[in-house]
């Protein structure tokens, strides 16, 4: 994970998200769940742990892996992504 930080001076950082973006402010222990493609960024306050959820419907019968991010502090989310061809 990329670290952006300033020394002695402000700085202005620009991202590009897919589709939309949105950003959520946690309190405090507050916790949201983010498909992990859809995470754009977050502030080091946030920590993020992986959580698997069971889904056994259609064509997942292994569970899907979630971001679970934990404030206080911003996220930013993506409503789109694109798989790039390792």
């Amino acid at each position: 994970m990329d670290r952006f930080v300033t020394s002695n001076e402000p700085g202005i950082l620009l991202l590009h998200g897919y589709g939309n973006v949105f950003e959520r402010t946690l309190g405090d222990g507050e916790k949201i769940l983010v498909e992990p493609g859809g995470f754009l960024y977050k502030d080091s306050s946030v920590q993020m742990n992986v959580q698997q959820q069971n889904v056994k419907t259609g064509l997942m019968h292994k569970g899907m892996y979630l971001a679970e991010m934990v404030g206080p502090g911003r996220v930013g989310i993506q409503s789109m992504y694109v798989h790039h061809a390792a």
